[in-house]
């Protein structure tokens, strides 16, 4: 009976022990200033704090699932966060935006096969903010549906390493702002980065990695040519590039100086298609990009910046082509763009506006048969420039060749537009040039050619009569697609 009595109390002390056991491997755990206060019950709908109002942390372990859907690791200036997600089976599911370290010291570990999903990411959010990410260990695995930008306005650090991966459905963005600065690191063990676009310089890249692409802007030299196809694999020390441009579905950004210097060179036929276009990217950044040759073009399905917050030059010439959706030449305060467009048969297609100096000279050059096509609104602003000469030619969407005037009314500026004046050996406003000697205005009622509906200006050199329809027939076919 004894044995009995003792063998039901040491059965039903291992029930509760095993009962905590559970309830410690299995656990949702936290300290500090967490909010709202009980993590267990945080849904998908849930706007989340860890260090708040004071010091806090959050551990996500043993198979644990975390539900929100917004949350802010170190949101206050003076506060420490920290969430770490250990172990396979154990999941952050976070629906939208996540800042680690918005204004102040973040941290997000995803350890020993942990997995978090989340949506829009700031690593160092804002100014004087510090965050830093660390994906480590086989099987510990960060997903975004978004964005991840590495140093926001303040200092980031994605750290990748010992076989943990992670994937971005959308851009990385490494030192986005001009007082950001971040870094990715791989470490000696490595790790995996998939990412539709790279956004970063090689300076910001360290350790042994490798990273697969589609979609680069970086102070690199990339060139494709006959030579150089659409899968290129780039080198920077340790960290193997893959970037692949092959398929024109989910393809993403392509541009030439992020925050240093960079250029791209499309020539040999090479078709070349991306999302946005970005020349020039970063405060201080130089980036050129030269499109050369019948049948090279670069398309992208989004808007092409030249000098967006630093310093572009576009130049088309050869019978090369570009097409956009909208171009910006000089956006931003500091920023300067140079693009021009030369030779016959050399285009460049904006399928809606068109921005020329926004707050710095932003000159655009159209010469010897280059062509200019605008869909819907040119917009010169202040420092905005357009020379023309040498049969160059300038397409604007609507009917407007009665006069000059009427032609200038589709633009913003009426004295932006500019002709070589060879009596004064100098640019002068094509108010002042001859029509008809200096210039003529046609409208194209070509009915299903690309350019129906547009008005052109040619200066310089004077076609004949029956060659405008030669020019256009058939030649913009694969890149015009009118947004009207």
């Amino acid at each position: 009976m004894n044995r009995f009595r003792l063998f039901l109390a040491v059965f039903f002390a291992s029930l509760a022990l095993l009962g905590r056991l559970d309830a410690t491997v299995a656990a949702i755990t936290w300290t500090g200033s967490i909010s709202p206060a009980d993590p267990n019950a945080w849904t998908s709908s849930t706007l989340g704090y860890v260090g708040e109002t004071a010091n806090g942390t959050l551990a996500v372990s043993g198979g644990s699932d975390l539900l929100s859907d917004r949350v802010s690791i170190a949101s206050a200036h003076s506060t420490v966060g920290q969430v770490t997600v250990n172990g396979t089976g154990s999941t952050w599911t976070n629906g939208g935006y996540l800042n680690v370290g918005r204004y102040g010291n973040g941290t997000l570990n995803i350890t020993n096969g942990g997995f978090v999903r989340s949506d829009w990411n700031y690593i160092g959010s804002e100014f004087g903010s510090i965050g830093s990410v660390t994906v480590t260990g086989a099987g510990s695995t960060w997903t975004s549906n978004g964005l991840v930008c590495v140093g926001f306005q303040g200092r980031g650090t994605l750290n990748i390493s010992n076989g943990g991966s992670v994937a971005v459905a959308g851009t990385t963005r490494v030192a986005h702002l001009e007082s950001s600065t971040g870094t990715i690191d791989f470490g000696s063990g490595g790790g995996t980065l998939t990412t539709q676009s790279l956004w970063a310089s090689p300076s910001h890249l360290t350790g042994t990695g490798t990273i697969s692409t589609r979609g680069l802007v970086s102070d690199v030299s990339l060139v494709f040519d006959a030579s150089h196809d659409l899968w290129q694999t780039l080198k920077f020390g340790g960290i193997t590039l893959n970037l692949d441009l092959n398929d024109p579905v989910g393809v993403g950004d392509l541009g030439a100086g992020y925050r240093g210097t960079g250029s791209l060179l499309i020539q040999d036929g090479v078709a070349v298609q991306s999302k946005l276009g970005q020349i020039g990217a970063r405060p201080d950044s130089v980036g050129t990009a030269t499109v050369r040759g019948a049948g090279s073009n670069w398309t992208t399905s989004s808007d092409l910046g030249v000098g967006v917050m630093g310093h572009g030059r576009l130049t088309v010439t050869d019978g090369g082509a570009v097409s956009c959706f909208n171009g910006y030449v000089a956006f931003d305060n500091d920023a300067t763009g140079v693009a021009t467009v030369e030779g016959v048969g050399s285009k460049w297609i904006i399928r809606r506006a068109l921005s020329l100096g926004s707050w710095q000279l932003g000159t655009l050059t159209i010469t010897e048969g280059g062509l200019v096509s605008v869909g819907t609104t040119l917009t010169t602003d202040k420092a905005g420039i357009i020379n023309m000469a040498t049969g160059g030619m300038l397409a604007l969407y609507g009917d407007a060749d009665d006069s000059l005037g009427e032609f200038l009314n589709l633009a913003k500026r009426t004295d932006a537009i500019r002709y070589w004046n060879a009596a004064l050996d100098d640019w002068a406003p094509i108010t002042a040039a001859t029509p008809g000697v200096d210039y003529t205005l046609a409208y194209i009622d070509d009915v299903g050619g690309s350019l129906h509906g547009y008005t052109l200006l040619t200066v310089g050199v004077i076609p004949e009569p029956g060659t405008l329809a030669m020019v256009f027939l058939g030649a913009f076919a694969m890149l015009m697609r009118r947004y009207r």
